[in-house]
């Protein structure tokens, strides 16, 4: 007898349908590799296809079209419609994880639409039916419970026999190492690998730039001249700004100011050119810094992405340029004594020296005083400034403190007491503070309103029986003063830390409250 399964047997049918269909096409089959003299072919849950032909290098993917019942070869852009990307780097037991719930979402949605009816229902049911499909799956698969050896196999086998190295050479010089390092965008380069020749040998530091250029610009001999990167004297946009020129309107591409900053830019490495594309930051820092001598790439890297938080600050232009030239004469001697990595290592929380100095410079007293000779003694004058600036906040805060300890007022009763409960009248800053760190909550902040008479606060203590001893228990009971109805009213009653008290103690604080406002009467 079969099981009905959500108290519903049209979504238990629905459930045994998208069943039937994985066990039928073997969609819990994890990979299936194959390797003959024509072609390699790496299937993976029996829905998506991957092929190499061996005799020509190419590579296509396929997935299983549902409608159809029938295999379709998927058309590449970059990105895939249909099938599933297979990373070419971190191949791993989480990426076919992914995959198998996305073959499972689109089983269930195939059937969704064979069955119309089931709509409203599946709104309520379907991530439950997703996840129990994972269940199934997942246990009719040995692999995904031995899953470390499988990857390796499956890696090295992608390497041996997938896999051509000069397409992932260029493609990893082109969009670096990132989550673009993929199958999709294999196959796109993999087609326009001839078109390259001229770049790779030619300017093989800009090949970062080709990343969003239309690949019928890539062997165009006047890609890389002044016209498609550099703005005119009339501040018309170059040649790299139109939308035919680039391959996705999503993404715009960098461009130089000056022909200065073009022929500086095409001497970088092709490192410092890709941070430019993902930064789209001004040159100008670069160029028009004043030293001559060479620096290492990770400090141009600095000065392009981090140099205009000095710049941001309210400081001359001239002041900017001196600190820029300080630190970049300290950069250089630091390289130069302690090696790359120990430059890299300092430059890493560099952001932080820059904000201080920045605020230190906007002052007044870094204004009026300028810029010492070194780099080292302006980080000196700015910890200084800050030191200073720091003690005189804290005498500040503690004169306003000591001010705030020092307040009285009235406190109505200054202790009454009802059956065992005794209220102990707060009337000064210094018996708030006390409670406040006894108790380890925030009633000294109320000190102001009791000095304006429009805040009471009590010390509250109850003789609690606790089996045959008697245990005192401390809460702070807070009231305000209602100016439209003229009354004293319960805000709060905490224990420590904020905690509830017992209805008992919230009934006593009542009373104790009609007390209050019989006296005001």
């Amino acid at each position: 007898m079969n099981k009905v399964l959500f108290r519903n047997p049209e979504m238990t049918e629905f459930y045994q349908s998208c069943k039937t269909f994985i066990f039928t096409h073997k969609l819990y089959e994890v990979y299936r590799t194959e390797n003959d003299e024509k072609k390699a072919v790496l299937t993976l849950f029996n829905f998506y296809r991957y092929t190499k032909l061996h005799k020509t290098g190419k590579v296509y993917a396929e997935y299983l079209c549902l409608k159809e019942k029938k295999w379709k070869r998927e058309r590449v852009k970059k990105t895939f419609t249909h099938c599933y990307n297979l990373p070419i780097f971190n191949v791993s037991l989480k990426y076919l994880l992914y995959m198998q719930h996305d073959v499972i979402v689109k089983v269930v949605n195939h059937f969704q639409r064979l069955h119309p009816q089931a709509q409203g229902m599946l709104y309520s049911w379907k991530d439950k039916i997703i996840s129990m499909l994972k269940k199934y799956l997942r246990k009719r698969s040995i692999i995904l419970s031995h899953y470390e050896n499988h990857m390796k196999y499956l890696t090295k086998w992608l390497w041996l026999n997938f896999w051509d190295n000069p397409v992932i050479s260029m493609l990893v010089r082109i969009e670096g190492y990132c989550n673009n390092n993929d199958l999709s965008h294999y196959i796109f380069y993999q087609k326009y690998l001839s078109l390259l020749d001229r770049v790779k040998t030619e300017f093989p530091n800009l090949l970062p730039l080709l990343s969003n250029i239309k690949p019928c610009y890539w062997n165009d001999p006047h890609l890389f001249s002044y016209q498609y990167w550099v703005m005119s004297k009339e501040g018309r946009l170059p040649r790299c700004q139109e939308t035919d020129f680039l391959y996705s309107k999503k993404r715009t591409a960098p461009f130089c100011r000056t022909k200065q900053q073009w022929r500086w830019l095409k001497k970088q490495s092709s490192q410092f050119v890709k941070v430019w594309i993902f930064h789209h930051t001004e040159l100008e820092y670069l160029i028009q810094h004043g030293i001559s001598e060479p620096m290492p790439v990770c400090l141009k890297i600095c000065i392009l992405t981090k140099a205009n938080i000095l710049d941001q600050i309210d400081i001359s232009k001239e002041h900017f340029y001196q600190a820029l030239r300080l630190f970049i004469r300290y950069a250089i001697f630091y390289w130069k004594n302690n090696g790359f990595k120990a430059l890299r290592v300092y430059l890493k929380d560099i952001s932080d020296t820059f904000y201080d100095i920045g605020d230190y410079l906007a002052s007044g007293v870094g204004q009026h005083r300028g810029l010492p000779p070194t780099w080292e003694q302006l980080i000196n004058r700015s910890l200084q400034w800050h030191r200073q600036l720091l003690e005189e906040q804290q005498r500040r805060q503690n004169e306003a403190h000591q001010q705030q300890l020092a307040k009285s007022w009235n406190g109505y009763l200054s202790f009454y007491k009802i059956e065992s409960v005794e209220f102990t009248a707060l009337t000064t800053g210094q018996a708030l503070y006390e409670e406040g760190q006894r108790m380890q909550h925030c009633i000294f902040t109320y000190t102001d309103a009791c000095a304006d008479g429009v805040y009471l606060a009590f010390s509250v203590k109850y003789l609690e029986q606790l089996n045959t001893k008697m245990k005192p228990y401390y809460s702070t009971l807070g009231l305000f003063w209602h100016k439209q109805k003229k009354k004293w009213q319960i805000e709060q009653h905490r224990g420590a830390c904020n905690q509830s008290v017992s209805e008992y103690l919230e009934h006593i604080s009542k009373q104790f409250c009609e007390v209050l406002n019989d006296i005001e009467k």
